[in-house]
C-alpha cells in the first residue's frame, strides 16, 4: 500500500511518463489505443489489457476488412499496434504486439492493403493540340483565353502553374520568331532567375499567338509589373480582366473548373 504521500504525487508521476514522447505522438498512440479500448469493451470475452494475441488478431482483420471496404491504405494497423503496444507499455505489462500471430497477420494486412504508386501521366501533344483546337476561338471567354495561356505557355516552355502566376506583362519580350519568358523563381533551380525561349509557330496550338491574344486584353501598359494572369470582372456591359489584381492557383483551378470538365 502506497502512503498518502506519495499516492498524490502519481498525477504528477503519470504526466511524467506520458511526457516521455512528443505530445503529437503521444495522441496518435491514444487515439490507437482508445479504438482499441472501444472495440474490447464492444466484445464479450475479450480483456482489455492484458491483450491476448488471438484476440488482437481478430482485430486487425476487422480493421483490414473495413479498409478493403473504404479503399484506405494500412494506416490504421499501423495505428492499432502503436496503440495496444504504447497502452501496454505505460500499464508496464508484455504487449501482445510482438506475438508471432499477431505479427503476421499485420504484416498480411498491409500486403493486402498496399497498392501500387500510380505515376501521373504526362500530357502528351495531341491532347494538347485538341484542347486548343475546342476552345481557341474568336468567340472564346476571358477565362478559356487565361486557361489556354496556361496551358500552351507551361507544356511548351516546362512551366508549373505556380511560376505562370507570377509571370508579369514586363517579364514578357515577343518577336516575329516567338518569345521569352523570365521565371524570377523556378523549383530546383539555384539561380534567382532562368529565361525561356519559345518558338513561334503557325498552329492552333501556338503558345506565342494565345500570349499576344491575353496580353492584348489587358487594360494596362507594355512594360507593367502586374501579372499577366488577372482576375476576372464580371459586369452588366460585360467582363474583362482587372487592372492589377492577379490570380491565386486555387482560384485559378475553381474559375477553370468548367474547362477542365470539358477536356
Amino acid at each position: 500500500m502506497i502512503e498518502p504521500g506519495l499516492s498524490a504525487c502519481m498525477p504528477q508521476l503519470f504526466d511524467l511518463v506520458l511526457s516521455s514522447n512528443a505530445p503529437s505522438t503521444t495522441n496518435n498512440y491514444s487515439y490507437g489505443w482508445s479504438r482499441w479500448h472501444r472495440w474490447a469493451q464492444s466484445k464479450k470475452g475479450v480483456p482489455l489489457l492484458p491483450a491476448q494475441p488471438l484476440h488482437v488478431a481478430l482485430y486487425l482483420l476487422e480493421l483490414t476488412e473495413i479498409a478493403e471496404q473504404k479503399n484506405t491504405g494500412h494506416s490504421t494497423i499501423d495505428s492499432a499496434l502503436f496503440g495496444i503496444r504504447w497502452g501496454h507499455t505505460m500499464a508496464g505489462v508484455e504487449s501482445p504486439t510482438q506475438h508471432p500471430t499477431v505479427i503476421a497477420a499485420a504484416e498480411g494486412a498491409k500486403r493486402g492493403l498496399s497498392r501500387p504508386i500510380q505515376p501521373k501521366r504526362p500530357l502528351v501533344l495531341e491532347t494538347v493540340v485538341s484542347i486548343a483546337q475546342y476552345n481557341n476561338t474568336v468567340s472564346a471567354s476571358l477565362a478559356d483565353i487565361r486557361f489556354l495561356f496556361v496551358l500552351l505557355v507551361g507544356y511548351a516552355g516546362l512551366f508549373r502553374v505556380s511560376e505562370l502566376l507570377d509571370v508579369s506583362v514586363k517579364d514578357v519580350s515577343i518577336d516575329n520568331t516567338g518569345m521569352s519568358v523570365f521565371i524570377s523563381q523556378r523549383k530546383k533551380k539555384l539561380s534567382d532567375g532562368d529565361t525561356s525561349v519559345i518558338a513561334r509557330c503557325n498552329k492552333i496550338a501556338c503558345p506565342v499567338a494565345i500570349t499576344e491574344r491575353i496580353l492584348s486584353l489587358l487594360p494596362d501598359a507594355k512594360h507593367s509589373c502586374f501579372t499577366v494572369l488577372r482576375r476576372i470582372v464580371s459586369t452588366k456591359k460585360g467582363s474583362y480582366f482587372h487592372r492589377s489584381l492577379g490570380i491565386s492557383y486555387i482560384l485559378f483551378a475553381m474559375n477553370s473548373g468548367s474547362t477542365y470538365h470539358r477536356l
